[in-house]
């Protein structure tokens, strides 16, 4: 089963969240190349908590049960930190997520505009990547449009 996109106008062209499990083999491709490309990128590459929580989401969000990436279950799976932990003393997670999604703005403002098959998100109030594809054509008329404006 392919993956449902949803479109939102302030988000445009992404996977819904309950559907990115049903990612065909190669979107999953996509998106762990755009993983790649995330990791090796100078926002990525001086914060190793920031490049393992960022992998540890997406490949979960892939491969995981829909809806399971939840505070907790990061803090003691990705963290190490015990089951009963107490998320108002222990905050890294939460930090963690805010740098990753820091981290993730820099990086395509940095690119500014360049073509990604794929985007990977991570919105505030969900610890569950999500995607967004691009279509090559509609990439290429935004870039025509503006350089005719210039």
């Amino acid at each position: 089963m392919a993956g449902v996109l949803c479109y939102d106008a302030a988000r445009g062209f992404r996977m819904c969240e309950s559907d990115t499990r049903g990612l065909g083999e190669s979107q999953a491709q996509e998106v762990r190349t755009e993983l790649n490309r995330l990791l090796e990128s100078a926002a990525f590459r001086g914060s190793k908590r920031c490049r393992e929580f960022l992998e540890y989401i997406v490949e979960h969000t892939i491969n995981g049960p829909s809806g399971t990436l939840k505070e907790r279950s990061i803090g003691v799976e990705l963290f190490q930190l015990p089951q009963d932990f107490d998320t108002g003393q222990h905050t890294i997670v939460r930090v963690t997520a805010n740098e990753v999604r820091k981290k993730l703005a820099q990086h395509y403002l940095a690119e500014n505009g360049s073509y990604h098959p794929v985007k990977i998100h991570l919105y505030p109030g969900s610890y569950s990547a999500e995607f967004q594809w691009q279509a090559l054509q509609y990439h290429r008329q935004l870039a025509h449009a503006g350089s005719a404006v210039q």
